[in-house]
């Protein structure tokens, strides 16, 4: 390469060096000059007054529930479709469900323990309670650990 094809070629390595220079600053490095948005005066901030269809409810400590459907099968059962929800890194003990389950878990990862025994607890699993069976909940993960309850209750 002659001297005047290496001098163009340090020129464009330099422009394309101080122009990356240049874009990385004004991206949010120092001297940026964006400033954080000031907080509302008191009054001054309107909250959403949305509620959910059906909300959770917190009847044992540590443990969310919402029912998501019932139905009388017309046979002498009812079925109802429960979701429990416990916090990351919480527990729940002596949850109590009305009748025989299967339990899917929704979210999150953890245990069960059923009967003193514990049941090891991943997205996708399924977990089978007898009737008057009473569960403990650990979360385990970073995120809630949610589980569907199918219940069927003999009438």
């Amino acid at each position: 390469m002659n001297g005047i094809g290496r001098s163009c070629r340090m020129l464009g390595l330099l422009c394309a060096a101080l122009a990356l220079s240049a874009g990385c600053r004004s991206a949010g490095g120092q001297g940026a000059g964006v400033e954080l948005l000031t907080a509302p005066a008191p009054g001054e901030a309107t909250f959403s007054d949305y509620q959910p269809e059906i909300p959770y409810s917190e009847e044992i400590p540590g443990c969310l529930t919402r029912t998501v459907y019932e139905a009388d099968s017309g046979e002498g059962y009812r079925i109802l479709i429960r979701d429990l929800l416990v916090g990351p890194g919480k527990s729940a003990a002596g949850i109590s469900l009305p009748g025989a389950a299967v339990l899917e878990v929704r979210s999150g990862s953890g245990s069960l323990v059923l009967g003193g025994e514990t049941v090891k607890l991943a997205t996708g699993s399924t977990v089978e309670v007898a009737a008057g069976q009473p569960i403990d909940l650990e979360n385990a993960s970073q995120i809630a650990l949610t589980i569907r309850a199918f219940i069927l209750i003999a009438t």
